[in-house]
């Protein structure tokens, strides 16, 4: 008898952690353990119709969650493609070059949906070529805005970027530079007389000493024609496989999990119908052994839906306004959730990791809708809301005398935001913004670039 209960025990601790170890993989670690039991486990019928979802690439850029934006578009994966995501995420590519640039401009909705249109739009050598008027019509946004944000990206590093065409590329680096306007001026009327070296007619043309116009070549020779061809181009994408779907329809949230309460494989009826019957002990002990593992198998993929489909409907249902709307994250942290589906902590990280939500915002991790509140002192207001905070005060600040650390965090615990001088710091660097002397304007020359946006 007590040899029967060890057994017990011993089985109700193996299906236990069997449990924990199913709750805790991703889609594509989880069908990959399921094919690699099936191969070793005769009682595992593979569904006729599973094969795995389609994959969507993830946007690795460096932007946070609530303030600029994008994190993925849904791509039907190649055939080829890796669905493991190895990618060098830390490629230093245009994209997230000028990404990272506009960490702290507090832009508006709109010049944030204009400049991911822009970035997305620059060819390989950094160029826009398509036509202002009509990339505005397409967006639905006004031409006056349109141009102001792609002043704002002609105006980010490298010099040159977002130009129409060779001339405009290089005028803008001149300018940049503060070079003599006799190189605008050959750049803008001289350029076929220049590539042939023919320098005395551009002396002539100009009525200027030929001194000064091989000084104004030699300086328009040494810029970058292809302002964006020093960038790396990523080899290839990073997918994954969205462990959670949600869409909005007819103003009702609709959540799915990946299986959509269907099992992935059933029992073989062969093998089943062989338990039962056959009198041989050594094939009963192994069809037994291959039946229980297939059977808290079985257990521990409805489980791992049940949890997930749980704690990913009172995740989406709390962050429903980040999700389909404009506003930031509540705060919402995983012990709020355990309290609130009545289980352990650990439960919801194991639920929540390395997985990912197909939603409105692309594809972003089920984690990024917790976020911790900005103090205990405040647990109504969220970290995003702060940092929004933070980004309109230094929006706001006069280039000249930007704000230090210690004035943004006394000004923020004037309206509610109890925050250290260091917090501050932390949250600044975080989204990559610099301290007050590297934001510090030294010339007002050519005035603020951002303005209007």
């Amino acid at each position: 008898m007590m040899e029967q209960v060890q057994k017990q025990e011993q089985h109700l601790y193996q299906r236990q952690y069997l449990g924990l170890k199913v709750l805790q993989m991703n889609c594509a670690d989880l069908e990959a353990y399921i094919r690699e039991e099936a191969s070793c486990n005769p009682l595992i019928d593979l569904a006729d119709d599973w094969q795995a979802a389609p994959a969507v690439s993830v946007d690795d850029s460096p932007y946070e969650y609530g303030y600029a934006g994008a994190q993925g578009r849904v791509l039907t994966a190649p055939d080829s493609a890796d669905i493991s995501g190895s990618v060098d995420s830390f490629a230093e590519t245009l994209e997230r070059h000028l990404s990272e640039q506009l960490y702290y401009r507090g832009l508006t909705d709109e010049a944030e949906v204009i400049l991911r249109y822009l970035i997305a739009n620059l060819d390989e050598d950094g160029y826009f070529r398509q036509d202002p008027a009509e990339s505005a019509e397409r967006l639905g946004v006004s031409s006056r805005a349109f141009q102001n944000a792609l002043s704002l990206l002609q105006s980010l590093d490298p010099p040159g970027i977002g130009a129409a065409n060779l001339r405009e590329c290089l005028t803008l680096q001149l300018e940049r530079m503060g070079a003599p306007a006799c190189a605008a001026d050959i750049v803008k009327d001289y350029l076929p007389k220049l590539a042939k070296k023919q320098y005395s007619a551009i002396s002539a043309g100009l009525g200027l000493p030929l001194s000064l116009i091989k000084d104004a070549c030699t300086l328009i020779a040494s810029l970058d024609p292809k302002p964006g061809s020093r960038f790396e181009t990523p080899s290839s994408t990073c997918y994954v496989i969205p462990d959670i779907y949600c869409a909005c329809r007819d103003s009702v949230i609709r959540v799915s999990t990946r299986f959509q309460g269907r099992a992935p494989f059933s029992i073989n009826e062969y093998y089943l119908s062989l338990l039962k019957e056959t009198k041989d002990k050594e094939v009963k002990a192994y069809l037994s052994e291959r039946m229980r593992k297939a059977s808290d198998l079985l257990k521990g993929l409805s489980d791992r839906e049940s949890t997930l489909l749980a704690c990913s409907r009172l995740l989406i249902g709390k962050q429903s306004g980040y999700l389909f709307g404009s506003s930031e994250r509540v705060p919402f942290t995983m012990t709020q959730a355990a309290e609130q589906l009545g289980v352990h902590v650990s439960t919801i990280s194991r639920c929540v990791q390395n997985k990912y939500l197909q939603g409105p915002r692309g594809a972003i991790p089920l984690s990024s809708l917790f976020c911790q509140p900005v103090s205990a002192s405040s647990p109504r207001f969220s970290q995003d809301h702060a940092k929004k905070l933070m980004l309109l005060l230094i929006r706001s600040e006069d280039r000249r005398r930007p704000l230090s650390d210690q004035v943004i965090a006394d000004t923020l615990a004037r309206q509610g935001f109890p925050l250290s001088r260091r917090v501050i710091a932390k949250y600044r660097q975080a989204m990559g913004v610099p301290s007050a002397f590297g934001r510090k304007e030294r010339s007002t020359a050519g005035g603020d670039p951002f303005q209007y946006i």
